[in-house]
């Protein structure tokens, strides 16, 4: 096999989403491989961990037609060192039975026929969604997913269906503090009653993926999600098993006070009394509204800091009503939604968990004793 592959941008990102996709720490040495396939004018690249399957087709010069799997790492590292500092430059890949050349570097091989074979993601039921839609709402609400693999039921992105509604739900939460929005679309029947979960590096690689282009996202009855566009095709399996959270019982309820400015605003704030903040997880701060709205932090060691909240209170108490909250989960939130995003602080009481409203994505954090 010989191609001659030009390293741009666009094949910077398909590497980076193949290497996403990649589990570099897999028993089987052929899932750390890429399988590389030249046929035609196009060179096919293909990762899976049997759990997500991701290929990519890029255009090459194909000299000599072929396949065989090289160690995914190698690859990318070797395309874009070609790459480097050069416009227009190409990478020649040249390959073997045993080894490869890729630019400079010289690499192991394995046969191409001891690649897991891809799976069949067709089916005669099936749900659309866009892609762009789809990629916005699991960056927005991503970072609220649960770190603790012992718990896999909340490692990921949810989607439910909305009662009375013709759009879905995308959720992720760790306990601590729930993000979702509304995603237009709808799931097929075998899965619209539980939802499905997307798991963390399902939620990683498409995240990347979708960002190359428009795509269609297929939502198929037999346990497999296709994401495709000209030059990329990902299939994650879904866990049929492995439900999410029912979206009734965490879905945030109504309360009375709000304070109505923007991310930009708060993040400011944040800024100011970071110097009286410790590190996480001892990073609670207090949130008090009434008479003046405003963020409240101390410290033994650290001392005391406060900022004034620009904006409009309604449904303001007699007296101040102070809610403790980690810092750190809500910059992360805020963050997500930009800083001239128009959002807003929701409280219902001291022990009440604070909700924070934006046109993009809901945010409830729980509340922490200081």
């Amino acid at each position: 096999m010989k191609a001659k592959l030009i390293v741009n941008t666009e094949t910077r990102g398909a590497l980076d989403v193949l290497h996403k996709a990649t589990d570099h720490k897999a028993s089987m040495p052929i899932l750390t491989h890429c399988l590389v396939r030249a046929e035609g004018a196009r060179l096919v690249l293909r990762v899976t961990d049997l759990h997500v399957d991701c290929e990519i087709s890029l255009p090459a010069e194909v000299s000599q037609s072929g396949a065989v799997c090289v160690p995914m790492r190698a690859l990318r590292d070797a395309v874009k060192q070609a790459g480097k500092g050069k416009r227009g430059a190409s990478c020649t890949i040249e390959a073997s039975d045993t080894s490869a050349t890729i630019g400079a570097a010289r690499v192991p091989t394995m046969a191409a026929l001891d690649y897991p074979a891809p799976c069949d993601p067709t089916s005669p039921e099936t749900a659309i969604l866009d892609g762009a839609d789809l990629a916005g709402a699991l960056s927005a609400v991503a970072p609220a997913m649960c770190d603790d693999e012992t718990r896999p039921h909340l490692a990921g992105v949810a989607l439910a269906r909305r009662e009375g509604s013709e759009t879905l739900v995308c959720f992720a939460t760790d306990g601590h503090r729930l993000a979702h929005t509304i995603l237009p679309g709808e799931l097929p029947a075998r899965v619209r009653s539980e939802g499905l979960l997307l798991p963390r590096r399902a939620v990683d690689v498409l995240g990347a993926g979708l960002r190359l282009g428009a795509c269609v996202v297929q939502l198929g009855r037999n346990d497999w999600l296709t994401v495709a566009n000209a030059g990329l095709f990902v299939r994650v399996r879904v866990d049929s098993e492995l439900t999410p959270p029912p979206w009734s019982k965490v879905v945030p309820k109504r309360r009375d006070i709000r304070h109505q400015s923007t991310a930009g605003a708060y993040l400011e704030a944040l800024d100011t009394i970071a110097v009286c903040v410790g590190k996480a997880p001892h990073d609670g701060m207090r949130v008090v509204l009434g008479s003046v709205a405003r963020f409240e932090a101390s410290d033994p060691d650290l001392g005391e800091a406060s900022a004034p909240l620009v904006g409009v209170v309604d449904g303001a108490p007699a007296e101040d009503v102070a809610v403790g909250v980690s810092v750190s989960y809500l910059r992360q939130a805020l963050r997500t939604m930009g800083k001239g995003a128009s959002c807003a602080l929701h409280f219902g009481g001291p022990l009440d968990p604070i909700a924070l409203v934006a046109p993009e994505a809901h945010w409830t954090i729980m509340p922490r004793r200081l």
